[in-house]
């Protein structure tokens, strides 16, 4: 490539715009070339006229007369100062700022044509506290706003919110940056100990924490925390604390189940004992009966003490059979009662989970909604420091 940093006129090369004459090529670098590396820099396509030389460019005077011609490599550097192969931009001086005033870049500033800006860069911890709606939370609050000539150069209710902690700052500039001029209340150290107090009263004033509360459970969101994030994180909750609360539930009625179960079970026994012996008597009752009566039909004398006596013992298995069965009847009837003492204690059972699983649905449920401010006692400034933006 050109060597030379002058501005130079080719005699026999007819180029168009940008201008840019080529003494020898060297290592395959031709205008295809150096347009990618452009396009790779700085995202722009330079109209390139490609022709081969006819003749020697040689130095000029320089003169505005002249076709403006400039050495590949001049322009090259041109093009990388000022993103584009229109014109160059001079970047300016950057201003000088006393060493006591805490000075940062924001991370997104770059180099170019843009001068960077300053801004008036705050954060704060600030401390909402509300004991008794159990809300004990702190938040990183990060704000810029301008700064100006006025006589109030700056206005705290103004400013911006932005997502920049002290520790994303930077503390070089980037290359090759412009800055705009520094208004003269900035480069007062004494105003940013005063800034720093008037953000305190801003803070106060603008900053709320607005969070919801449940009323069934008591829990209060987290901040940031949608409402229908909240519902799910409490209906996750719930769910757990509803299980605890049924298996305590069957704890409780478990001993009381177990005395029933048994009572009935003691009663169900004795129902099948009772018919057992109603069955051996009632079949003893008939025996004595038939012989009594096989007796008397087969003897010789109508009425003996023999038959007398058959058909007494027949009368009295006839009473115990009777008996018996009366046995059976309330052995049942205390099997049934027992049953349905059974089936009401499940039923009290069911009912008290029912309730457990019915109160404080966070699905249906309306949140209170909670809005505390902070106290100036709860406001801790971390930094208050000039910042340069794009």
């Amino acid at each position: 490539m050109g060597a030379s940093s002058c501005t130079v006129r080719g005699r026999s090369v007819r180029a168009q715009p940008p201008r840019i004459a080529v003494d020898y090529i060297t290592d395959g670098f031709d205008a295809h070339a150096f347009r990618v590396i452009v396009y790779e820099r700085k995202r722009v396509w330079v109209p390139f006229d490609i022709r081969l030389p006819t003749g020697i460019a040689e130095p000029s005077s320089c003169s505005t007369n002249s076709p403006p011609f400039i050495t590949t490599r001049a322009w090259v550097r041109e093009i990388w100062r000022s993103g584009s192969g229109s014109r160059s931009v001079q970047s300016a001086p950057r201003p000088i700022v006393p060493p006591e005033i805490p000075q940062f870049f924001s991370p997104d500033a770059t180099g170019g044509r843009v001068p960077l800006t300053p801004v008036l860069y705050g954060s704060a911890n600030v401390r909402f506290l509300d004991a008794k709606a159990r809300v004990d939370v702190t938040k990183l609050v990060t704000w810029t706003t301008p700064i100006g000539d006025g006589a109030v150069a700056v206005d705290w209710d103004a400013a911006a919110v932005v997502d920049l902690a002290p520790e994303m700052l930077e503390r070089d500039a980037p290359d090759d940056a412009a800055f705009a001029q520094v208004p003269a209340a900035a480069l007062k150290a004494r105003n940013y100990d005063a800034w720093s107090k008037q953000m305190v009263t801003a803070v106060t004033s603008r900053e709320s924490l607005d969070v919801l509360r449940s009323p069934s459970t008591g829990e209060i969101s987290r901040p940031d925390e949608s409402e229908r994030d909240f519902r799910a994180r409490l209906q996750q909750t719930s769910r757990e604390l509803r299980d605890r609360k049924i298996e305590n539930l069957r704890k409780k009625y478990a001993p009381r189940q177990a005395a029933l179960d048994e009572k009935l079970r003691r009663a169900q026994q004795a129902v099948e004992r009772e018919s057992q012996q109603a069955t051996g008597q009632t079949v003893q009752t008939m025996i004595s009966v038939g012989a009594t009566i096989m007796g008397a039909l087969m003897g010789r004398k109508a009425i003996s003490a023999s038959t007398i006596g058959k058909a007494t013992t027949a009368a009295r298995g006839i009473g115990r059979t009777m008996k018996e069965s009366e046995d059976i009847s309330r052995a049942r009837e205390t099997v049934q009662a027992d049953t349905e003492q059974r089936q009401a204690l499940e039923d009290e059972l069911k009912m008290e989970m029912s309730t457990l699983e019915a109160e404080g649905d966070p699905a249906t449920e309306t949140f209170d909604r909670i809005s505390v401010k902070p106290k100036r006692a709860n406001v801790t400034v971390k930094l208050v420091s000039l910042l340069w933006v794009r």
